[in-house]
């Protein structure tokens, strides 16, 4: 009995071992990551401009336009891991699998607006959109051991996000204000989706070029 719980300790240990490298692996890489992002330009990066329509829902209520026309992303560079990475191994082919958060991911955009008075004057606002910590990426990466590294995949999960107007002043009813908000987070959402997998993942590529596996 005794021996058989000296075998489980040790197990367990080599498992710890084991995680702690593949861990340190990936902690490694994104400490990298925080280098090349800025290099490759995308720490700050520049958001595509985009427009946004609600409409109106009364004789009161115009058509309300925002046309967001600059804004930048800051953050990319502060990708973290997010708990424990899994791995496994076969025929020397190592595969690991680490989720990553964007949580440091934050958005600030100017935009012209039309619709929300009366009035129908144009007016401007600025927005603070913040990636909520529960958005993450699963990042795949596999090689044979002791060999170079290379992506396999990111898979990026629901991206949820939070929005404010920091400064000027939207005069919408609660239901229109939410359907801007969708709608801003959906422009939102698609452009990070193909940074990430675009010239984020190509940095990515980059970096464990230069790697080999633990």
């Amino acid at each position: 009995m005794l021996c058989r719980s000296v075998l489980c300790a040790l197990a367990l240990a080599v498992f710890a071992s084991a995680n702690g490298t593949v861990n340190n692996f990936i902690d490694n890489v994104l400490y990298d990551m925080s280098l090349q992002v800025p290099r490759n330009g995308l720490d700050p990066l520049r958001v595509v401009p985009f427009q946004v329509k609600v409409k109106g829902n009364g004789i009161t209520n115009r058509d309300f336009k925002a046309n967001f026309t600059q804004g930048s992303i800051f953050g990319l560079s502060g990708v973290t891991r997010q708990g424990d990475c899994t791995y496994g191994t076969f025929q020397g082919l190592m595969k690991m699998g680490c989720y990553v958060t964007f949580r440091f991911v934050k958005i600030i955009m100017n935009a012209d607006v039309k619709g929300d008075q009366i009035s129908g004057t144009k007016h401007a606002i600025s927005t603070s959109t913040a990636v909520m910590p529960n958005t993450l990426a699963l990042v795949e990466i596999q090689g044979h051991r002791g060999g170079p590294a290379g992506l396999a995949n990111i898979i990026v999960n629901a991206i949820t996000m939070n929005t404010t107007v920091v400064q000027g002043k939207l005069d919408l009813k609660s239901s229109r204000y939410q359907e801007f908000i969708k709608q801003t987070h959906t422009q939102l959402s698609n452009q990070l989706h193909g940074i990430v997998h675009g010239t984020y993942a190509a940095a990515l590529r980059t970096v464990l070029s230069r790697r080999f596996m633990p």
